[in-house]
C-alpha cells in the first residue's frame, strides 16, 4: 500500500538525507551536520554570545554549548570574555575556522545541486520561492501559537 503524499513527510525525508550528506562530507574536518551553521553565522558576524547563537540557530543553549566545545577543541572557534559582562563570553572564529568556510560552502552547494538535479533555472527559482513561503508560514504559525496557546493546529 502506497502512503499518501505529505509535505511534512517529504520535508522530513529531505532533512534526514541532507543530514547524512553533510555528515559524510563535513566529517573530514571534524564538523557535524549542524555545526556548519554556527561556523557560517560567526563568519558573517563574529563576537556573538552563546545565547545569541542559540536564538539565531533555533537551538537550546545546551546544544550550542556542545557545539562550541567541540568546535573549540577542533581549533575552529575561540571564546573570549565579554568586556561588558565578564560572566559572559563572545565567540569568534579562528583562522582555521575562517579557512573552513569555503569548504563548507562547497559542500552545501553540492547538496543543492543534488536536490535540484535536472531542474531548469526557472524550476529552481520556483522551488526556492515556495520553500521560503512555507518557512515564513511555519514561523508565523509558531509565533502566533506562542502568543496564543489556545489556537487549533488547523488554523
Amino acid at each position: 500500500m502506497r502512503e499518501q503524499k505529505s509535505i511534512g513527510r517529504l520535508l522530513a525525508h529531505l532533512h534526514r538525507q541532507g543530514s547524512i550528506y553533510l555528515q559524510r562530507h563535513l566529517s573530514t574536518w571534524g564538523v557535524g551536520s549542524g555545526s556548519h551553521r554556527l561556523i557560517l553565522m560567526l563568519f558573517h558576524g563574529e563576537g556573538v554570545s552563546q545565547r545569541e547563537l542559540a536564538r539565531e540557530l533555533h537551538l537550546d543553549k545546551a546544544a550550542v554549548a556542545r557545539m562550541i566545545k567541540k568546535l573549540s577543541q577542533a581549533g575552529y572557534i575561540r571564546k573570549e570574555v565579554d568586556p561588558e559582562d565578564r560572566r559572559a563570553s563572545k565567540i569568534h572564529l579562528t583562522e582555521d575556522g575562517r579557512e573552513l568556510v569555503p569548504q563548507i560552502r562547497k559542500v552545501l552547494n553540492g547538496w543543492s545541486n543534488v536536490l535540484t538535479g535536472g531542474f531548469s533555472p526557472r524550476e529552481q527559482e520556483e522551488v526556492l520561492g515556495l520553500l521560503e513561503r512555507m518557512s515564513i508560514n511555519a514561523a508565523g504559525f509558531i509565533e502566533k501559537k506562542n502568543k496564543n496557546t489556545s489556537s487549533s493546529p488547523a488554523e
